[in-house]
């Protein structure tokens, strides 16, 4: 029996099924709040809206058009080169968990993770490799920071004034 399971998985990954990466977010004690501090009961937050866009190659998050990601057109043409497909959109409270489990196009390579804080300027930009082994991610917010649990990466903020 269990013969049959590998050889069902192997089929499975040859016949062209779109591969599964789960996503489990956990939002802080403050998050998307309306000025750089929280309050301490932190009545102060506000969902954040976070994307997750499948990509086929890792751009550089530094080189990226950031006042792009409030259009979605011109988020098309700044990712023009790695588009897959639209991003899976959700918004997240305070002190809550989010799960995010469904499949993303064969070909995808990379993911691409923007926070919308409320204000202008307040976003921030990850870029995360597809591990094929590994289809788990655990990723941590804090304001309207993107946190990836056991990675190295390139946080970029804009902070306008």
């Amino acid at each position: 029996m269990p013969r049959l399971f590998v050889f069902m998985g192997l089929l499975a990954l040859l016949c062209g099924c779109s591969p599964r990466y789960r996503f489990d977010i956990k939002a802080g004690s403050c998050l998307n709040p309306k000025g750089p501090n929280c309050e301490v009961d932190a009545r102060d937050s506000y969902p954040l809206e976070m994307r997750i866009y499948p990509l086929r190659s890792c751009p550089d998050p530094t080189a990226l058009k950031w006042d792009a990601f409030w259009e979605e057109e011109e988020v098309q043409k700044t990712l023009k080169d790695v588009w897959q497909a639209a991003p899976e959109r959700f918004h997240i409270e305070r002190l809550k968990s989010e799960e995010i489990d469904k499949p993303f196009p064969r070909k995808t390579h990379c993911f691409l993770l923007v926070s919308m804080g409320r204000l202008e300027g307040t976003r921030s930009v990850i870029t995360h490799r597809f591990k094929p082994l590994r289809h788990r991610t655990s990723i941590m917010l804090d304001r309207h920071d993107i946190f990836i649990q056991n990675t190295t990466h390139v946080i970029k903020e804009t902070d306008k004034k």
